[in-house]
């Protein structure tokens, strides 16, 4: 109704269907109305913007909150979807958001190599970057999500001190952010250093909250309690 031609509603973007209850949430914007107003804008994970250039502003959030439900089919053609991520990286170099996307889809392949290419030659200066397109309030989610991948690709690798440090710099950024504690927590009981493993747990269990953002979701509570039962048997 009135002036608004945009939506915002609610996505859950990961559901545990066994315990029936939403993992990550966050809202979305893809409902208009004059869509001859707007034009699709990236090569893939798209959002609508105004032809004429103006500011999107004319959002509005309905009384009753539409929920809707993403279902992957992981069978898809995910060759495809690799080569629209990296055509949005080639077409928009200083999208940090878009790099996200495709590191993250590199990691189920398992290229860690190339991840950790990705992130020090290309996400990493971004930061720096007054031309980058990291909004304001997000940078620390942002950089602790690309330490938090850099680490876990070290660990891979077998680069265990790198990994070390990576997860650390993701905690020192943002102590309020959950990953980084689990990831090292799991680091150092796979190296029996069970009391350094119970006092980062324990850390992250004090500094942080379950949320429900894309970056910081699942149930990490329950993993954290299962890991400080292994470190203290």
């Amino acid at each position: 109704g009135g002036n608004y031609t945009r939506m915002l509603y609610w996505y859950a973007m990961g559901y545990d269907w066994r315990k029936g209850k939403i993992t990550s949430l966050h809202l979305y914007d893809k409902l208009t109305v004059n869509a001859r107003k707007y034009k699709w804008s990236h090569a893939v994970h798209e959002f609508a913007v105004l032809k004429d250039g103006s500011p999107n502003v004319d959002y509005t959030m309905p009384d009753k909150t539409i929920l809707v439900y993403h279902h992957q089919t992981e069978s898809g053609n995910r060759e495809q979807y690799l080569k629209l991520l990296r055509l949005r990286v080639e077409e928009e170099p200083k999208d940090i958001y878009a790099y996200s996307f495709l590191l993250y889809e590199l990691w189920k392949r398992e290229e860690y190599a190339e991840i950790i290419n990705l992130i020090t030659n290309k996400m990493l200066p971004l930061f720096y970057e007054k031309g980058s397109t990291l909004s304001e309030g997000h940078w620390n989610v942002m950089y602790a999500f690309a330490q938090e991948y850099l680490g876990k690709c070290y660990k891979q690798l077998g680069y265990d001190k790198f990994a070390e440090e990576s997860f650390k710099a993701a905690i020192d950024n943002d102590k309020s952010l959950i990953n980084s504690y689990v990831e090292l927590g799991k680091m150092y009981l796979a190296q029996n250093r069970d009391e350094e493993c119970t006092e980062i747990l324990l850390k992250g269990l004090q500094n942080c909250k379950a949320t429900f953002s894309w970056y910081d979701s699942g149930s990490w509570s329950e993993e954290i309690f299962d890991l400080l039962c292994l470190a203290f048997n």
